[in-house]
């Protein structure tokens, strides 16, 4: 625990794992905790954080509504489907018969998190095809 966090986000990903990532290092602090932004005028979702946090501030509460039915039924499926093979371990099992050495593994590892990072609707085989260029691109090292 530390009396102060101050977290630096280049871009808000919609992902549940960056979602989840944020979340832990904002609450680290028992005081106060600050979220610095990048100037990111492209992300839809600027205005309603605006939106909130200017509603938070004039009135010390949040506004918020309940979720519906579907809308929590849809977030458990979407749990279910968080817990599916990290890339670290996709990256892993791909390179485990290559003799892969621990510095490719984590060079493959970053590239593809750095890419898909930016799109929302990656699946699983459009990650296995990132592995199989990014191992081809850097099998030297």
């Amino acid at each position: 625990e530390f009396p102060f966090v101050i977290c630096f986000a280049m871009k808000l990903v919609k992902r549940a794992n960056f979602r989840n990532a944020l979340y832990t290092m904002m609450a680290r602090s028992f005081l106060e905790s600050h979220l610095v932004l990048n100037n990111d005028n492209e992300n839809p979702a600027i205005p309603t954080i605006l939106e909130g946090l200017n509603f938070l501030n004039e009135n010390n509460y949040m506004d918020v509504r309940l979720p519906s039915d579907e809308e929590i039924q849809s977030q458990k499926d979407f749990i279910v489907l968080d817990e599916s093979v990290s890339i670290s371990q996709m990256v892993k099992s791909y390179c485990a018969d290559k003799k892969s050495t621990p510095r490719l593994i984590a060079k493959i590892t970053d590239r593809v998190e750095r890419i898909i990072a930016e799109d929302d609707d990656a699946d699983g085989e459009y990650i296995k095809g990132l592995i199989e260029i990014e191992y081809e691109r850097n099998k030297k090292l």
